[in-house]
């Protein structure tokens, strides 16, 4: 598993304070099933909102929540569940309940032509040998992965065969570069590095949304942000139908 250094640490922490320190700037800090999506989110925002100035981390929710917990000045946290962003709240460092922005999807990914018909049972195959997953442990999609296959009977099978990464979309990167398949956020397949590969049903499969606890992803504005109001308008922002016509054409319900 990769592992974030303390000199790291701080450095993304007074990158993050620096951003911050205006009341026209913010710093949002998003799951990395986000990582595309989040552009657009971001693009949409600043039109409504000529001069802001917003700075976008991605990355594991679970590491999100570490870091926020030790202090990292950041303002808004768009999680990948609940369990993450109340579990800052209660250790004290959001100004808010957590609100569900978006419901997640799974999806099983492959660059090879397997056969998909029958859901996840290709996965005991023989010439299925590395399933690229992320972390359960920091990374809410690796969590319903798990979830999905210990629910189809499938775990004890192939959990020989794991390669774990640190996110989702580190996850849907070693699919394509060393892995025979992964465990992905469905909002992935539209990773231009994925696009090539975007044909449902030849190389990915949404994973059956009854194998796994439903992904509410959700969100807070952290006690850094509290009186940025910049960060109140993105809070809302992500509420609003602007927000939901683009989430939803990236996958999300």
């Amino acid at each position: 598993m990769f592992k974030i250094f303390p000199a790291v640490l701080t450095l993304i922490f007074i990158f993050a304070g620096v951003l911050s320190a205006s009341g026209n700037s913010l710093t949002v800090v998003a799951a990395a099933n986000l990582s595309f999506v989040i552009a657009e989110l971001k693009e949409d925002f600043i039109n409504l909102n000529p001069g802001s100035e917003i700075t976008v981390i991605t990355g594991s929710s679970g590491n999100f929540t570490a870091q926020i917990i030790a202090g990292a000045p950041f303002d808004i946290f768009l999680s990948a569940d609940r369990e993450f962003p109340e579990k800052v709240r209660k250790a004290g460092f959001a100004a808010n309940e957590p609100v569900v922005y978006a419901s997640g999807r799974l999806a099983l990914f492959s660059v090879k032509k397997y056969d998909l018909t029958n859901g996840l049972s290709f996965l005991k195959g023989k010439d299925v040998q590395r399933i690229a997953i992320a972390n359960p442990a920091v990374a809410p999609y690796g969590r319903a992965s798990i979830e999905s296959l210990s629910n189809s009977g499938l775990l004890a099978d192939v959990s020989n065969k794991f390669v774990f990464t640190e996110n989702i979309l580190q996850a849907a990167q070693v699919t394509l570069t060393a892995a025979d398949t992964g465990f992905i956020a469905l909002s992935l397949v539209y990773d231009p590095a994925i696009k090539d590969y975007n044909k449902e049903g030849i190389y990915w499969i949404e994973v059956d949304p009854g194998l796994y606890t439903k992904i509410e992803q959700s969100m807070v504005i952290l006690k850094h942000g509290s009186g940025n109001p910049l960060a109140e308008k993105f809070f809302n922002y992500m509420l609003s139908e602007g927000a939901v016509r683009i989430l939803k054409k990236y996958g999300y319900r």
